[in-house]
């Protein structure tokens, strides 16, 4: 399942040439990603042929050592676990994509040469991904499928949300003290509204979105693809009228108000099984990386410094 040939170019885009010699930009469980491999994936990524300020340069690198982050913790897992990929996948994979290359009139040296990358660098990263397929595979029973389907057929039958938010704004990698200062002007917020002052007031007073001259109202929105994970899943839970607790995002904190609803259609599984198997085994990736960045040691160099970030030394995540 999934087997996309397309993928591999993504999957290079933000994957780093292991390796490479330079002093460690972080460490992942003892594993060194080296600055030299967070430059080389991020001068692959198309952003980085954008111009940008230091701080954007910083914002969209730090978001590439991320990615690099979470690539390790994930084979670190299907390493602990025994998952193997299938090397005639894996061969089968890699002359399909070479045969799509001469279809559009180039060459997998070429792809490869532009792409800054080696074939055995490729090999490795397929490899990496099949030995993923197999993890969803044995994961994906149909029983799982199944339950997940009944669990969130609000992300499949059309389901649709209209909320409006405050919006308290922290930087990325923003220190425990701005997370502290955010909360706290939130919680002052919460005391306006439970005092019966209006929320529309409130988010054109107090909130840092765009969405503020509209009261905070930022339209209908589908239970995924549009917001953040963290957002959506707290409008979709709340009934029409309330306001949500503190909702932490990427963006920082959010209070939510839902005002209207627009229920689904009634769906089967059978109409909507590939797209479901697919929701299923990103939210598996997710859960993988969100655990063992929870039990994990990952260490950044003490002279990283990004934009936001009060970052001195090794730190847990």
């Amino acid at each position: 399942m999934f087997r996309v040939i397309a993928w591999v170019g993504s999957l290079l885009a933000v994957s780093a040439a292991w390796g490479a010699g330079s002093e460690a930009e972080v460490t992942v469980n003892g594993q060194a990603i080296s600055r030299a491999e967070v430059d080389a994936a991020f001068a692959r990524t198309s952003i980085a042929r954008q111009p940008l300020t230091e701080e954007q340069r910083l914002v969209y690198r730090d978001h590439v050592v991320n990615v690099l982050i979470d690539g390790v913790l994930v084979k670190q897992f299907l390493d602990g676990r025994g998952v193997q990929a299938d090397p005639g996948a894996v061969e089968k994979h890699l002359a399909d994509f070479e045969k799509v290359l001469k279809e559009k009139g180039t060459t997998l040296e070429a792809f490869l040469d532009e792409n800054h990358a080696s074939l055995e660098q490729m090999t490795r990263e397929v490899g990496e991904l099949y030995q993923w397929f197999k993890h969803v595979d044995l994961e994906g029973t149909d029983e799982n499928i199944r339950r997940y389907f009944e669990e969130n057929k609000s992300s499949f039958d059309g389901s649709m949300v209209r909320a409006s938010h405050i919006l308290v704004e922290v930087p990325p990698r923003g220190s425990a003290e701005q997370k502290k200062s955010a909360r706290a002007r939130l919680e002052q917020v919460r005391a306006q509204l439970a005092a019966g002052t209006d929320f529309a007031l409130l988010a054109k007073q107090h909130s840092d979105c765009q969405s503020k001259s509209q009261g905070g109202d930022v339209g209908y929105f589908p239970r995924r693809g549009k917001m953040t994970e963290e957002f959506a899943a707290a409008a979709f839970l709340l009934p029409k009228g309330e306001v949500s607790g503190i909702v932490e995002s990427e963006y920082g904190f959010h209070l939510i108000k839902v005002t209207d609803r627009k229920p689904g259609q009634k769906i089967s599984l059978a109409t909507v099984e590939e797209d479901v198997r697919g929701m299923f085994a990103a939210d598996l990736r997710a859960e993988v990386i969100k655990e063992m960045r929870q039990r994990s040691e990952i260490s950044f160099r003490p002279a990283r410094m990004t934009a936001g970030s009060d970052e001195k030394g090794p730190v847990r995540r």
